[in-house]
């Protein structure tokens, strides 16, 4: 709880006009059918942008299973309960649902409401060109060690940011889980990335003295594309 008390604090009193909150609707691809999955989720789509958010489909692969995700942005919290009000009032959401949802119910993987902790300024056009994402998934080894990672994590993203990346961190506050991703352009811009730092001294010594300090254990990792 205290990561996501961290995370609304620095989304909110940075001082930006906003601060890139991320919802999350996943579920494993209906019958094994990304693309109908994709088409179900994309009717869903004008309802939500009629609200104020700006939907982003996203497709990985999550421990051998494909699962397809209906993203959400929203400038501001504000912006986000805004929509949620409008959204949970409207009939033609309300008939979207009964009609569709025991599909969703039957493969949901996850609902969750991120806000990212080390771009709190960005807005919802943050990954806008980017068509291929690496997120890694870390748990804090104690409560006290959330706010440490995200701060530690947080160096790294800049770090990335020099070497030409692009890098952000987000927080939810489940059992203190901190969400570390890169954004790239392709696939081979991603692998670009990653052959490089492999033999960057001093990325490793980044990586090696965090691993020392015993912050937080890796618990997933995804290569996620946006769905076409």
């Amino acid at each position: 709880m205290r990561a996501l008390i961290l995370a609304l604090v620095m989304a909110v009193s940075s001082g930006a006009a906003h601060a890139d909150i991320l919802s999350l609707w996943g579920a494993r691809a209906f019958n094994g059918d990304v693309a109908a999955t994709l088409a179900q989720y994309k009717t869903l789509t004008p309802l939500a942008e009629k609200h104020g958010a700006q939907v982003e489909l996203f497709v990985d692969d999550t421990l051998g299973q494909q699962q397809v995700t209906f993203g959400m942005r929203f400038n501001t919290l504000t912006d986000w309960g805004t929509f949620k009000d409008a959204f949970n009032n409207d009939p033609e959401v309300a008939a979207w649902m009964a009609e569709n949802q025991p599909d969703y119910n039957r493969h949901f993987t996850q609902s969750m409401l991120w806000a990212n902790v080390s771009s709190p300024g960005a807005g919802v056009g943050i990954v806008e060109g980017k068509n291929v994402f690496w997120a890694g998934s870390f748990m804090a080894t104690s409560p006290s060690n959330a706010d440490r990672t995200v701060r530690e994590f947080t160096k790294m993203a800049k770090y990335i940011e020099g070497l030409g990346g692009t890098a952000h961190i987000y927080t939810n506050g489940i059992d203190d889980n901190i969400w570390f991703t890169f954004a790239f352009d392709s696939f081979s811009e991603g692998s670009q990335l990653f052959t490089q730092l492999a033999t960057d001294k001093a990325w490793q010594k980044i990586v090696s003295d965090f691993g020392a300090k015993n912050l937080a254990r890796a618990s997933s990792q995804s290569w996620v594309t946006r769905g076409q």
